[in-house]
């Protein structure tokens, strides 16, 4: 009797200790909450950074970016906003404070880049400065 109710136990401790975290925090935060994990945040990061990097590349190359390049540009703008939405843009709240407390000014940061990219003639100022504050936020990590 006492070996069935340790091995019960132990299936209940096995089937809730793997797949059970996903599990326990759909039942104990709100709908509204999306919680990150730790490998979502460092992917997604780094895949801006890749987008970055091209785009600091090509401004650094050329003084003027050819309609290759600007597009190129472009392309990126609207892939790192994509994936700073999936963090948590707008009233959604997550795990993660840093990121919900500047999201939305990141998020900005590259509408407005994207913008002067692809106005006629194009501008890169604030492509620049989006380029700035992800060096400078990022600077001891």
């Amino acid at each position: 009797m006492k070996l069935r109710i340790i091995a019960a136990a132990s299936i209940v401790m096995v089937l809730f200790a793997f797949p059970g975290c996903s599990w326990i925090r759909k039942v104990t935060y709100p709908p509204s909450f999306t919680y990150l994990e730790k490998s979502e945040i460092t992917s997604s990061m780094m895949q801006m950074a890749d987008s970055i990097g091209r785009i600091d590349s090509i401004l650094i190359s050329t003084e003027t970016p050819s309609g290759k390049q600007r597009e190129r540009i472009i392309a990126d703008l609207k892939k790192i906003d994509s994936i700073a939405t999936a963090l948590g843009a707008g009233t959604q709240r997550t795990n993660h404070l840093l990121i919900d407390e500047h999201i939305d000014e990141f998020r900005l940061a590259v509408m407005r880049a994207k913008q002067d990219v692809s106005n006629n003639p194009p501008r890169y100022y604030h492509v620049g400065g989006l380029i700035g504050n992800c060096m400078s936020c990022h600077v001891l990590r």
